[in-house]
């Protein structure tokens, strides 16, 4: 059986991944978990034996930080993913990993790929406008026209360019969700886990 200075020790050694002021509150939220169990009337060892498996509490107080932070607009989302895929490390959620892994991918490649398909048209127009341009002056083509064909291929750069930052924007929201989804997927296997466990 398990004391409450053991116990807090072998959480907050499990819980480097995060910032002080996280691991901090959760700590004290456990300890007065156990003052409370105790004004109840169970022994200390009880009171810590019934949060269940350290793994299990481990995972589900990872999932609920990741959830959090998650809905916080200022978390750094490849952290959160980091620590995701470290709850994922577990035997029965390897599989919830390795499709995290991969929607996670898929999304980086869609993503550079738009990115790098409106880049090389964006600087494919500019190529191209020089020549026509050249070739519209030495033609004797009107002065009108010959601005008006640059300033349509300089709106065509500048649509270009908001969809890459339209890209970007709906990326990081893409990843967030993504992070959203597995968190509550790895918490509620936790919890199944541990009802099963129990």
């Amino acid at each position: 059986m398990m004391k409450k200075i053991e116990f807090l020790n072998s959480l907050k050694s499990r819980l480097k991944a995060f910032n002080e002021s996280e691991v901090k509150s959760i700590m004290d939220f456990y300890d007065e978990l156990i003052e409370e169990k105790k004004e109840n009337g169970l022994t200390e060892e009880d009171a810590i034996a019934s949060f269940g498996d350290m793994n299990h509490i481990v995972n589900k107080v990872s999932a609920d930080l990741v959830l959090t932070r998650s809905n916080n607009q200022t978390s750094n989302p490849a952290k959160n993913f980091l620590i995701i895929l470290g709850i994922c490390a577990s035997p029965i959620l390897i599989p919830i990993g390795i499709a995290l892994s991969a929607v996670v991918f898929s999304l980086v490649v869609v993503v550079f790929s738009l990115l790098i398909s409106f880049l090389v048209s964006g600087i494919a127009i500019l190529v191209a406008l020089i020549p026509m341009v050249i070739s519209m002056i030495m033609s004797g083509t009107e002065a009108s026209i010959i601005v008006m064909a640059v300033g349509m291929s300089l709106v065509a750069c500048a649509i270009l360019s908001y969809l890459a930052i339209l890209t970007i924007q709906g990326g990081k929201v893409a990843l967030q969700t993504i992070i959203k989804f597995f968190s509550k997927k790895i918490k509620n296997k936790s919890e199944v886990n541990k009802n099963e466990n129990n």
